[in-house]
């Protein structure tokens, strides 16, 4: 773990390694943190620290216009196409063999290398198909 400054983004780090793969609005983390001690407004604040040092990854909730915000692991996302289900929000690595695949046909058809690290397709999972 980095090293924080602060109890409260300690707590906040500690709740995204806890739920490495799900979407969070900052309301979602308040309640689930609130007992805990930590505000609003630390909850915000550290949001934005962690965005901007590539901790925390925020995407726009179609339904609600919220922001959503998801741990990244740099050890384990940064190498990683990402797949996320527009029905149930869980998020899944792409399998390396899938990613392969789709790197050689874009970069033959098109000369275009995907950034891995920032890259996610949205779909529907094999449990919401069924």
């Amino acid at each position: 773990m980095a090293q924080y400054h602060t109890e409260q983004r300690k707590i906040l780090y500690e709740f995204f390694c806890d739920h490495p793969h799900e979407y969070f609005t900052v309301k979602e983390i308040h309640s689930f943190l609130a007992d805990q001690g930590i505000s609003l407004s630390a909850i915000y604040r550290n949001l934005a620290s962690m965005k901007e040092e590539g901790v925390v990854r925020c995407q726009i909730n179609k339904d609600s216009r919220d922001l959503l915000y998801r741990f990244i692991d740099k050890e384990h996302c940064a190498n990683s196409i990402h797949l996320t289900c527009v029905e149930c929000g869980k998020v899944f690595h792409m399998n390396a063999e899938s990613e392969r695949k789709m790197q050689a046909a874009l970069s033959a058809a098109e000369g275009f290398h995907i950034n891995k690290e920032k890259t996610v397709l949205y779909g529907t999972c094999k449990k919401c198909q069924a």
